[in-house]
């Protein structure tokens, strides 16, 4: 998956392209080059396993979608921090310093939010892990040493690994 950076570089080269022709564009990465679609296919359409990024040019909108899932692939935060930032460099080039840098600001603050969500996914990640091998080892150990550790309810449930268990997909699936 690209970087924030890479996929705002590729925002800032196509808007001009964008406005210029009046129309929404798909641009669909391969390993070297973007192809260009002028007609905009539906994620269905595109080549299964591609991602595609839509740009409108009414809205400014950066869509990514992957077309095996039909999902959007980019954190919701990631269009509204281009968009910040666009807008910043457009303040300052017409002199608006302090609204520039504000806006900047806004951007790193939507930036820094989104990194820290996916920091805590990651840890709780991390703990859902550390649960599931917990209650692995309970169900291991014999009764009577068992009975002699702390007690966590429903840890020892088969439900607790199901519960777990789609946890961590609905983790996986945001991060």
């Amino acid at each position: 998956m690209r970087t924030q950076k890479q996929w705002e570089g590729i925002y800032e080269s196509m808007k001009s392209f964008v406005r210029m022709h009046k129309k929404s564009v798909w641009i669909v990465p391969t390993e070297n080059e973007y192809r260009l679609s002028i007609i905009k296919p539906t994620p269905d359409e595109l080549p299964i396993g591609t991602r595609s990024c839509l740009y409108d040019q009414n809205h400014d909108v950066v869509e990514v979608v992957d077309s095996v899932r039909g999902i959007i692939v980019m954190p919701a935060a990631d269009p509204l921090i281009v968009k910040a930032r666009t807008q910043a460099k457009g303040l300052h080039s017409q002199g608006n310093t302090a609204a520039a840098e504000t806006m900047q600001e806004l951007a790193s603050s939507l930036a820094e939010a989104a990194a820290k969500q996916d920091a805590l996914l990651a840890q709780l990640s991390e703990l859902l892990e550390v649960t599931k091998g917990y209650q692995g080892w309970i169900k291991a150990v014999p009764d009577a040493t068992a009975a002699s550790l702390p007690v966590m309810p429903g840890i020892d449930g088969d439900w607790a690994a199901e519960v777990m268990d789609k946890a961590q997909r609905a983790i996986k699936a945001q991060a």
